[in-house]
């Protein structure tokens, strides 16, 4: 095959798996960051809802555009607001990938209970446990492929102190006691988490560290890069005043490539569009957002 067609290919399907990424709110989170991963990323899917339902959406249409902005018609998405902002359906829809959707669970304050990721190989059901300070105590993962049947489980049991700040994670894997860890979170003067360390039998784990600006928003997520011998960023985020994630840079820290999302939103606050950009600053795709109440 012509390399110039297997090129494009390749481009092609990093772009569609991108694009599915910020769907479904995965951002290839790997190798701890549970503190990203638990607490920042709901409180984002949260906050998103909230957005939505303040400007009473109903639906949200999803458009993938290539870098001359015309439509790619093999990207389809759309998601729905369903039972009063109780209910979230994301539905996609390629030649490539095939139908996936994720409905996401919410409690009657906007708290985020229960994600069902549905796919032709595999389902994924992610359980939001909280005290009554609606606090997060407990992530529990069930995942199952469609064909052997085969399931993992996963359980991630959270500690905080007497301020409500997160100590330690308990973390079970297949709800084997023999094969628990525990993430442990270090606090920075200001009362955030500003490194976690996993250990435990089996576990090999390198040491996150969370930094932030002058406004207490997360800017970066660092681990030790053993590949390249120095401090990575896996994470970089930028803001505007009203503190809007403007720009996220994801970093592989083996291959030193790394991918940059620019987000613009409408007058209402609402997400307008979404442009990702590779290492050569060259355009990999350009989502846009629709809106109907």
């Amino acid at each position: 095959m012509n390399r110039r067609i297997i090129f494009a290919s390749n481009m092609y399907m990093r772009k569609l798996f991108l694009l599915i990424a910020v769907v479904f709110g995965l951002q290839g989170v790997t190798n701890g960051q549970f503190y990203y991963q638990d607490i920042f990323n709901t409180i984002r899917t949260e906050n998103n809802l909230q957005v939505l339902k303040e400007n009473k959406v109903l639906t949200q249409w999803v458009e993938s555009l290539d870098a001359n902005m015309e439509s790619d018609d093999d990207f389809r998405c759309q998601r729905e607001i369903l039972q009063n902002y109780r209910k979230m359906k994301s539905k996609v829809q390629s030649r490539a990938t095939g139908y996936s959707s994720m409905m996401s669970y919410f409690s009657t304050n906007g708290k985020l209970t229960k994600t069902v990721d549905s796919s032709q190989n595999s389902t994924t059901i992610i359980n939001y446990i909280r005290d009554t300070a609606y606090k997060l105590t407990e992530v529990y993962l069930v995942s199952q492929d469609q064909k052997s049947k085969y399931q993992f489980t996963e359980t991630r049991r959270y500690i905080y102190d007497s301020l409500g700040r997160p100590l330690k994670m308990i973390h079970f894997h297949n709800d084997r006691i023999q094969d628990s860890s525990t993430v442990t979170f270090t606090l920075n003067e200001k009362g955030q988490v500003a490194e976690e360390f996993e250990s435990g039998n089996n576990v090999y784990s390198q040491r996150i560290y969370y930094k932030y600006n002058d406004k207490g928003l997360l800017t970066d997520i660092v681990r030790y890069s053993p590949s390249r011998q120095k401090m990575l960023p896996d994470y970089m985020f930028e803001y505007d005043n009203l503190k809007r994630i403007t720009q996220m840079t994801t970093v592989n820290g083996q291959s030193a490539n790394y991918t940059i999302w620019k987000y613009t939103y409408n007058i209402q606050g609402l997400p307008d569009k979404e442009e990702c950009y590779g290492k050569k600053n060259e355009l990999l795709g350009i989502i846009k957002y629709r809106y109907s109440k």
